[in-house]
């Protein structure tokens, strides 16, 4: 590359400079709000579940966007029969925002307990309860959830696609 010093003479570009010292660091912004919750019913804290929904855990949130996580431990007792199990995540509102399914083994057969996570987004204006909801799909269940977990996470920016909605 050559650079035109004047109309009638062209001389080579010199040699690159080195850079200059680094300026000083800039002052530290505000740190961002950080907000979370946890629940636990601990391990052995058991909830039978019935044919029809039955709650079995609940954590109240600050108003904001909040991304959830529900967990519990599903056993089947029933030694010749499986089991559907469904369980709902919502609110005291919407009880029936998302939802999980698990065919529980009969008893000694594998599969007999699992293990359930239910993630949800949740925006609300006022101090919300959470909850999770679960029924064992058969007349006479002996089924059992324990060791129920909630976790949350409040964040600055939701957006939230449900395909399976209008």
């Amino acid at each position: 590359m050559f650079i035109a010093a004047n109309i009638d003479h062209l001389e080579p570009a010199g040699a690159a400079r080195a850079t200059g010292p680094q300026g000083p660091q800039g002052e530290q912004g505000a740190p961002g709000a950080a907000e979370g919750a946890f629940s636990s019913s601990g391990f052995f804290a058991g909830t039978p579940l019935g044919p029809n929904y039955t709650e079995i855990g609940r954590m109240t949130l600050n108003p904001g966007k909040w991304l959830v996580w529900a967990m519990a431990t599903l056993a089947n007792y029933k030694p010749n029969e499986w089991v559907p199990v469904g369980c709902n995540l919502g609110t005291t509102v919407n009880p029936d925002q998302e939802r999980g399914f698990a065919d529980l083994g009969a008893l000694g057969r594998g599969g007999d307990t699992q293990r359930m996570s239910i993630p949800e987004a949740i925006d609300v204006q006022v101090p919300t309860a959470v909850t999770l909801g679960c029924f064992a799909n058969v007349s006479d269940p002996n089924v059992q959830a324990f060791h129920v977990q909630f976790s949350a996470v409040l964040v600055d920016q939701l957006e939230v696609t449900r395909t399976s909605q209008p």
